[in-house]
């Protein structure tokens, strides 16, 4: 049974007093004066006491403030259900050893959870590597190992941009500049693609995301970089890319045969034929005709993906351009009953540098694209205008319109709205793709307005010629030739090559 701190102080109390009365008692008994006895006998009492009373008071003031910081502490730190006796001092040393074996179990909880944090990193397929807000490394998981050729003793505290070599194309990718701009290098790998080189030499196809983090009740904050292996998506694109390109390649012979073939019956015979034949003849040579559409664009879109186009751009004029384009394809509008017309510009234009059989490319299949999808009766209007350093293009028609959710993915490969536009029209979804990619390589944009049910607006920026590239002939541009994604080979030429020289296919 536990005695209370007041308890024993008044049993010691008891028996000091009892002991000072003995001592007083003896010595008067051996001759001491009686009021000397008295005397003493109270004052010392007295002593005794006030001195208890005050040992008393002030070991209850201590022990009442260390327990109540003890069960402030208890409660706001550990919550625990322990109640702190602030009476009792003797309590104290076992309240400090509960809270003792407390800390030692949420550090054991703590050392376990970080174990679970690092195995799951550590199983993670992608590479996951984070920073503080100096850009130094604090996480370092075994795939990030993997695509560096580092371990995490050898990084941590390092700078990422002393251990990542990180590549977009040919350039080398600081990526510390991109941690408050991280939608500029998702822009790179969607145009270049993204590479990491390892220190043993090995090269992956990444893609990255960067994330902040901020640390709660904290101005610092950190960044969280994820790398996503796309090694074995990058071979299998290029796998598809050289089975489109051999199979696109193989088909050419045939057609061009056919194709051929068609035309000398058309010729020769064509005149003899019935109605009726002379329309199966047109038929033939009509789809012979888009099926040679579509191998150019697939063998388009294939050099497109390796980069492997060239365009030639020199000083042209836009405004002869687009007008001679459109008078090639009236007939093509008027057929369906549409009004295809050209608003020249009210002020001479400036050239622009470009190369004109692609552009020319460009805007046929705006045209062709608008006359598809206008019905009968409505109007299609093609008009220049001059903005800062660029000239636009722009290709209006009153048509059926495009969905807005359609509009984000128009310029994408094999693209195709599934709606009414897909109603009498065998396209491929190639045409727009090709296109923005050829006025992306001339430096410009191309962008849609659409508004479903009333037409739609297609427009397309080209950079204006300097003075010095104005003043040159245009056979002086061979030097501005580039290479790139979206530039489309004149299909007669390659249909005249791939017949001359079928024997190598």
């Amino acid at each position: 049974m536990k005695i209370s701190l007041r308890a024993k102080s008044l049993i010691t109390a008891v028996i000091l007093t009892g002991l000072f009365t003995a001592l007083a008692l003896i010595a008067y008994l051996l001759g001491g004066p009686l009021p000397g006895f008295w005397l003493v006998l109270v004052a010392g009492n007295l002593l005794i006491l006030a001195s208890i009373l005050v040992i008393n008071l002030f070991y209850s003031s201590i022990g009442n403030k260390m327990a109540s910081a003890l069960e402030k502490l208890e409660k706001e730190k550990f919550n625990s259900g322990i109640g702190i006796a602030g009476q009792d001092l003797e309590h104290l040393s076992t309240t400090f050893t509960l809270i003792t074996e407390q800390i030692g179990q949420r550090e054991a909880q703590f050392n376990r959870q970080e174990k679970k944090m690092e195995t799951l990193l550590a199983s993670l397929s992608e590479a996951v590597i984070a920073l503080d807000q100096g850009g130094k490394v604090l996480i370092f998981n075994k795939t990030a190992e993997k695509f560096t050729g580092f371990t995490e003793q050898m990084v941590t505290g390092k700078h990422i941009d002393e251990i990542l070599h990180i590549y977009g194309g040919d350039e080398k990718i600081i990526v510390s500049n991109y941690f408050v701009k991280p939608d500029e290098l998702a822009t790179i790998h969607r145009e270049h693609g993204l590479q990491i080189r390892s220190q043993d030499g090995k090269i992956f196809h990444v893609s990255v995301s960067i994330t902040t983090v901020t640390f709660q009740e904290e101005e610092n904050h950190g960044f969280i970089l994820t790398f996503y292996d796309e090694t074995n998506q990058k071979a299998l694109e290029e796998m598809k890319l050289d089975f489109v390109s051999m199979a696109a390649h193989e088909l050419r012979t045939p057609l061009t045969v056919i194709r051929g073939y068609a035309e000398l019956l058309n010729s020769e015979l064509g005149e003899k034929l019935s109605p009726e034949h002379q329309e199966h003849l047109h038929r033939l040579e009509y789809n012979a005709a888009n099926l040679g559409t579509l191998i150019d664009n697939l063998l388009n879109v294939s050099r497109i993906e390796r980069g492997s186009y060239k365009i030639e751009p020199a000083a042209l004029d836009l405004t002869s351009l687009v007008k001679n384009t459109v008078t090639d394809m009236i007939d093509q509008a008027n057929s369906k009953g549409q009004t295809l017309t050209f608003e020249e510009p009210l002020e001479k234009l400036p050239l622009v540098m470009a190369d004109s059989s692609r552009i020319n490319q460009v805007i046929s299949n705006l045209i062709t694209n608008a006359i598809t999808y206008t019905p009968v009766g409505e109007s299609i209007k093609i008009y220049l205008t001059k903005k800062d350093s660029f000239v636009s293009v722009s290709v209006r028609d009153t048509g059926i319109g495009i969905p807005k959710e359609a509009l984000a993915k128009l310029f994408t490969k094999f693209f195709r709205v599934s709606s009414v536009l897909e109603q009498g029209s065998k396209g491929t979804g190639l045409g727009l793709f090709i296109s923005k990619s050829i006025i992306t390589m001339h430096g410009g944009e191309i962008s849609v307005e659409s508004e479903l049910g009333k037409g739609s607006t297609f427009t397309f920026t080209l950079p204006i010629a300097s003075n010095i590239q104005a003043s040159q002939p245009a056979a002086q541009f061979g030097s501005l030739s580039k290479t790139g994604k979206g530039i489309m080979i004149n299909p007669e030429r390659i249909s005249q090559r791939m017949a001359g020289n079928s024997g190598s296919n």
